[in-house]
């Protein structure tokens, strides 16, 4: 085997695809991998372009499709000459998320925080926020979102998201039944607080998540909503869902007077109502 470090360009990578014979089909990975190399974030981690005795590539691709696409040039080791019969060797190691790189960093409840972290950076981009948050795709974000860029987010606003971490957990625990998760919380708690967290915040979650029920108000139509798509196991459409929040948050904020239907246009962001 030969090792060497040479800079990967769009011209080399094309050259090197050249012999890309009998490799697995491309992952949604190679996304990721563009949005980090067109976003500054692409690091040199030493990890390498892997070829056998005949020149066919064993482990890279994704990286080296990446590379044209963003039109990248990186220096990376270029391991040559091994046995053709290594394919079940390479990439046998599951990746890491952004929960296992915050829990390396020194972070606690990281499941809360990764999801948290990448919800909130979606809903700041301007995209489908409740999707993202349901676990749904939120167009090309989700797939160029690094783990890179959610460290750096949750180290810049580590205090912020450990008190809204706390508060969350507290009314999530608090609810008998749980139609609302610690994500979906936490994002709502982020839209209408943006971190500035007040006990009128606070009383709305409760009162959305069961904890406190006033009867005669707009909260207690949307919690009963949520209950009864939960217990009949009836999705409700996600954007619609979160424009519903939203709305209540701002009757709530002006009194929680009683309705008998929440209008919205789930395509219409709502206006947040800020106290």
């Amino acid at each position: 085997m030969k090792a060497e470090i040479k800079t990967i360009t769009p011209e080399y990578a094309k050259e090197l695809l050249k012999m890309n014979v009998g490799n697995r089909r491309l992952k949604t990975i190679k996304n990721s991998y563009v949005g980090q190399m067109l976003n500054g974030e692409w690091k040199e981690n030493g990890e390498p372009i892997i070829i056998d005795v005949n020149g066919f590539i064993k482990d890279g691709q994704h990286r080296l499709h990446a590379c044209i696409e963003a039109n990248y040039s990186w220096d990376c080791p270029i391991i040559s000459g091994v046995s053709p019969d290594v394919m079940d060797t390479i990439d046998t190691g599951a990746n890491r998320s952004l929960q296992d790189v915050l829990q390396l960093n020194g972070y606690t409840d990281c499941a809360v925080l990764s999801s948290l972290a990448r919800a909130i950076c979606t809903y700041n981009s301007g995209k489908n926020a409740f999707s993202q948050i349901s676990g749904i795709s939120s167009g090309s974000y989700k797939k160029y979102f690094s783990n890179n860029k959610g460290l750096n987010y949750v180290n810049e606003n580590k205090d912020d998201l450990i008190k809204l971490v706390r508060v969350i957990t507290r009314v999530y625990v608090q609810s008998k039944i749980k139609v609302l998760n610690t994500k979906d919380l936490g994002l709502i708690l982020y839209a209408i607080s943006d971190y500035e967290i007040k006990e009128i915040h606070i009383d709305f979650l409760k009162h959305i998540s069961g904890v406190i029920v006033n009867e005669n108000s707009c909260t207690s139509w949307l919690y009963k909503k949520l209950l009864t798509a939960k217990l009949n196991k009836t999705p409700i459409n996600n954007d619609w869902k979160f424009q519903a929040v939203i709305k209540a948050w701002n009757i709530f904020s002006d009194g929680d007077y009683a309705v008998n239907y929440l209008r919205v246009n789930k395509d219409e962001k709502q206006k947040i109502n800020k106290v």
